[in-house]
């Protein structure tokens, strides 16, 4: 082959690169996101004609070790505050650095990919080893190590189920504390047998 031909051949791969990265970039509706930091992993499908994601997932480890995820089968960003994404069908899990695991699912769900804050609503659904809670509304605030459950809240073990209108759970201790929204009323517990 001469150098003319050789020439020719790379001027056509180079003008074939460039039709189809200017194709995927500028006609393809939809491409594929993935952001990763020390922070946090993105992995999602982005309609970028109205902000619409698809099979989004968010990972951050925070310094002590403890592994926040969170997935939703779809979402959108708020316009108002692009950090907010907002999530329908959730599923997520927070693994203590001790290995131990609470798992949350609900229907909807404000995700914030700055502090990863986290408010869960309709039928949420809690669990950490044998602990199991539902509610209403739930919200993750990672910067006070803090969960918050609202509204219709039923906790239950082998030996009790509680009703209560509010809870506050310390992500770091367990702590709890259980409330109820009209100070004249009082938490309801039953104690189980322990074979139910």
């Amino acid at each position: 082959m001469n150098k003319k031909t050789i020439i020719q051949i790379v001027l056509i791969v180079i003008i074939v690169i460039i039709l189809v990265i200017a194709f995927f970039r500028y006609f393809d509706n939809s491409q594929k996101i993935i952001i990763e930091d020390n922070e946090k992993l993105v992995n999602q499908k982005l309609d970028t004609n109205n902000n619409q994601l698809d099979s989004i997932e968010y990972i951050t480890t925070d310094n002590k070790g403890n592994q926040y995820i969170i997935r939703a089968l779809s979402g959108h960003i708020d316009n108002k505050n692009p950090e907010l994404i907002i999530m329908q069908d959730i599923w997520s899990e927070i693994t203590l650095h001790n290995l131990e695991k609470i798992q949350i699912t609900s229907s909807a769900a404000i995700y914030n990919s700055k502090n990863f804050d986290t408010q869960f609503s309709n039928n949420v659904k809690i669990i950490y080893g044998k602990h199991k809670i539902s509610c209403e509304k739930s919200d993750l605030i990672f910067s006070e190590n803090l969960a918050k459950l609202y509204d219709n809240i039923i906790y239950e073990n082998i030996y009790t189920k509680l009703f209560a209108d509010k809870m506050e759970i310390n992500l770091v201790t367990k702590d709890s504390k259980v409330y109820m929204n009209d100070t004249n009323s009082k938490v309801k517990i039953i104690q189980k047998n322990g074979n139910n």
